[in-house]
């Protein structure tokens, strides 16, 4: 979805990418959405197109299953003044909730 929107509305300025750190690895939000959203095979047409798309990514440290969606307070409020539409694509991984 992200790669079909930076790519068919360019004039799109940013996309807010809301990730949580890497339990495992220790990955940062911004080290992860580069090595493993950025990089990705699915960015292969808009890399070729417009190779510095990254650059309008940005990287929101959070989690869904935090209140406030585990963001700092100074990324939700730069949220709260700078984005207009929002996509959910979240999930859980854990399969033996309630």
């Amino acid at each position: 979805l992200m790669e079909k929107v930076l790519r068919s509305f360019p004039s799109v300025g940013r996309v807010f990418v809301l990730l949580r750190p890497s339990r495992k690895s220790g990955r940062s939000a911004p080290r992860r959405l580069e090595e493993e959203i950025a990089a990705s095979v699915c960015f292969s047409r808009l890399r070729e197109m417009w190779p510095a798309f990254s650059e309008r990514l940005v990287p929101i440290a959070g989690d869904i299953g935090k209140p406030l969606l585990g963001m700092s307070e100074e990324d939700a409020a730069l949220m709260r003044d700078s984005v207009s539409l929002v996509f959910h694509c979240a999930a859980t991984v854990k399969f033996n909730e309630p």
